[in-house]
């Protein structure tokens, strides 16, 4: 009797563990196919490769094939560069890249100055000024009003009243004009070359002009006319801002004018 009872309860036990792995079985399978996917899909990233669960469903990328293209689960290739071509073809940028260095670092002084000479010729002693009136701020480190602080300032400012006439100082093109808060109306002029050095120059707080780029002016023909300065320097009042500029750089204008 005693041995029937703990037979029968033997028995209970080991159908209790049987539903209990009947039930955690495919929970514990799902969750290991699910990290087993985590962990191939972050492999197949690193390589660039496509990512197919264990179950053979392809993910949104394409795995590469043995010829170097991706294939999608249709069968379908997307032409992906095979590691060869890929080597083959940044070689010959490097080498194109290397040859347009060696070209830039074998120019000689020459190219530059011919660059020059296909600009008008001018003589910097015929320079005239663009505005006649009391010159406030000079080029280099300066007191800004607008500011109240000392800071540079790359060119000279040409007191006036509004509307006064502003000319050429130099015959030259208009090569850029653009309109800013800063600066208002701002023309950028071109005049040309001597023995090799460009001059430029640039004028800026003007009024409406009609003046467009391409235009070519003679010496003393009319630019604009003052108006008020933008932000930058509008506590200063009415005034032309004149930048010279010889091969790029800043110079004084005062240095040159009459």
């Amino acid at each position: 009797m005693v041995q029937n009872k703990s037979a029968k309860e033997m028995w209970i036990y080991c159908g209790v563990v049987l539903l209990l792995f009947a039930l955690f079985i495919p929970v514990l399978t799902r969750e290991v196919k699910e990290r087993k996917n985590e962990a191939v899909e972050k492999a197949a990233e690193e390589t660039n490769g496509d990512v197919y669960t264990l179950d053979g469903t392809a993910l949104d990328r394409a795995a590469p094939d043995a010829d170097g293209d991706k294939t999608t689960v249709d069968g379908a290739t997307t032409g992906q560069t095979a590691p060869g071509e890929a080597t083959s073809d940044q070689a010959a940028k490097d080498e194109a890249v290397a040859n347009d260095k060696g070209k830039e670092e074998n120019a000689s002084p020459e190219t530059a100055v011919e660059a020059a000479v296909a600009l008008p010729e001018i003589n910097i002693a015929d320079m005239i000024w663009p505005l006649k009136g009391e010159v406030i701020r000079e080029v280099g480190l300066s007191y800004a009003q607008t500011f109240s602080d000392y800071r540079y300032h790359n060119g000279i400012d040409i007191k006036a009243d509004r509307g006064a006439e502003v000319v050429m100082p130099l015959p030259g093109k208009v090569i850029k004009k653009e309109t800013t808060r800063e600066e208002g109306i701002v023309l950028t002029v071109e005049h040309g070359q001597q023995n090799g050095v460009v001059w430029s120059s640039v004028f800026a707080h003007l009024s409406e002009t009609s003046l467009k780029e391409g235009d070519y002016l003679e010496i003393g023909a009319p630019v604009g006319s003052v108006d008020q300065p933008g932000y930058n320097e509008i506590m200063e009042g009415p005034h032309l801002h004149y930048s010279l500029y010889q091969n790029g750089q800043v110079v004084n204008p005062l240095d040159y004018l009459p």
